[in-house]
């Protein structure tokens, strides 16, 4: 029989919140990131996503995996399991379509491990176990449906065993890895399926702050407000740091068995002086790398090297509008030319290896440059010049944030999908999408945002990240 979700007593806390005069509810299980991802700041800090400041502890004083089952974080699960936002922050995530499901999580990259593990059979001549093809057909198609009525753990549970079944009879080292990274999806999901306070992998989406600082200036970036960008995080009243210390580095990859993607949150990956050992690092233990840039800095030896590797999971540019005034008054620091020549670089390289990556653009909307949705679908278009190449767009909210200085700011370009110019720009961008080939999201980390009603690009929402389109966008902070 499916386990019940989330397996989580409602006590008499949860009762209370739950009845308390105009407290925002969610359904259980709303957010997948608590048991999924962490993400580590430069000063150790570790928060349960990008989106939250909550902190569950620090790494200056206890190492991941303790702070991943700290008092904390088995508090915020168990809220989130509960229906319960923890924050406000919480709150504002999942009404604006960006909470974590698993679909999101680890569709896309499912499909990577299953392809690498698939060719390192075929390359051996070694056929494919019936039971464990079939076990992954099956947890694929549930986590893509999954939802609270209908969670798959029996999926989860039977894919676990038919990995274990198959790697023990496995002898070649690509294809083993593979299998064990299968493996931690499988229980990972299962951890958030079944409500585990304390999950049996820790954090296997790492987003950590190597590197504080970026090269753009870009108006609606927190960091910028905070000095981040600029000046590095703080780690003490009297200290910044712009590049995280490598011991700190080696804190946030712990337990590194349980990790199959790592991103580098809040800057540009490029500026961190060791990019490229780190790059290294992830080929060799099988993990994939999500990257989202403001591609100033991904020239061709950049886009060689990573394509060589064969790490990425995704890559985004973040692009925020279609004309080069735009682009550049929000993107300060962001050359449009410079930036298109390194996208059409990118492609044709991808091109002529045959990989296949998802690729995307994104745009933050605000009342500035939200006129522009349709062109950019036109600006793909011309940038994939008919070639087979899996790039799309992806439209986002802006990010929240308590800190004064931005608020001014949001509160000045902050704009609804519920105004019907916003909307109807939107529906556009649609619509065009449809007509030349170009998929067009709308967030997609979460519920179908109802203002957007049955437009076609509010149609496809909801199936957005099974294909692991617009993960990297939707983390974009470059």
């Amino acid at each position: 029989m499916a386990t019940t979700f989330p397996i989580v007593p409602i006590d008499a806390r949860a009762r209370e919140v739950e009845t308390r005069p105009g407290r925002p509810r969610a359904p259980r299980g709303f957010c997948a990131a608590p048991w999924v991802e962490a993400v580590i700041r430069m000063n150790g800090q570790v928060n349960p996503c990008c989106r939250s400041p909550l902190s569950f502890g620090t790494t200056l004083a206890a190492d991941l995996p303790s702070i991943w089952h700290s008092p904390a974080a088995q508090q915020f699960r168990r809220d989130v399991a509960l229906g319960i936002f923890p924050s406000h922050h919480c709150d504002a995530c999942y009404h604006d379509g960006k909470a974590i499901t698993p679909r999101a999580a680890f569709y896309s990259l499912l499909a990577q491990y299953w392809s690498s593990y698939d060719a390192a059979c075929r390359e051996r001549g070694v056929e494919l176990a019936p039971m464990l093809v079939d076990a992954v057909k099956r947890f694929g198609r549930l986590i893509e449906e999954a939802d609270d009525r209908n969670p798959p753990a029996d999926a989860c549970r039977e894919l676990i065993a038919a990995v274990y079944a198959r790697r023990r009879r496995c002898n070649d080292p690509r294809a083993r890895l593979a299998l064990a990274k299968i493996r931690v999806i499988a229980r990972a999901c299962l951890d958030y399926f079944e409500g585990q306070r304390a999950p049996k992998i820790t954090a296997s989406i790492r987003e950590v702050n190597v590197v504080a600082i970026c090269n753009a200036r870009c108006v609606h970036c927190v960091g910028l407000y905070s000095g981040d960008i600029i000046n590095g995080q703080p780690v003490s009243p009297t200290k910044r740091l712009k590049q995280m210390p490598e011991e700190a580095v080696a804190q946030a990859l712990l337990r590194g068995r349980d990790v199959t993607t790592f991103f580098v949150n809040g800057s540009e990956l490029f500026l961190y002086r060791n990019w490229r050992g780190l790059v290294e690092k992830f080929a060799a233990s099988g993990v994939r790398f999500g990257l989202s840039t403001n591609g100033m800095l991904l020239d061709a030896d950049a886009a060689d090297f990573l394509l060589e590797r064969g790490v990425l999971r995704d890559i985004n540019f973040s692009i925020d509008g279609a004309r080069a005034t735009t682009v550049e008054a929000i993107r300060r620091n962001v050359v449009f030319d410079a930036l298109i020549g390194h996208i059409e670089g990118f492609l044709e390289r991808v091109e002529a290896r045959g990989s296949a990556i998802p690729i995307s653009l994104s745009f933050a909307l605000m009342r500035s440059n939200y006129a522009e949705a349709p062109e950019l679908v036109q600006l793909v278009d011309r940038l994939r010049r008919g070639r087979a190449i899996g790039i799309h767009v992806v439209y986002q909210l802006l990010n929240h944030s308590d800190l004064p200085e931005y608020l001014e700011f949001y509160a000045r370009e902050r704009v609804d999908i519920s105004d019907p110019p916003v909307r109807e720009a939107l529906a556009q961008a649609a619509r065009l999408g449809e007509k030349l080939g170009v998929p067009t999201y709308y967030s997609a980390f979460g519920p179908l945002p109802e203002a957007l009603g049955k437009s076609s690009l509010a149609t496809r929402v909801a199936r957005a990240m099974h294909r692991g389109r617009g993960e990297a966008a939707l983390r974009a902070r470059s």
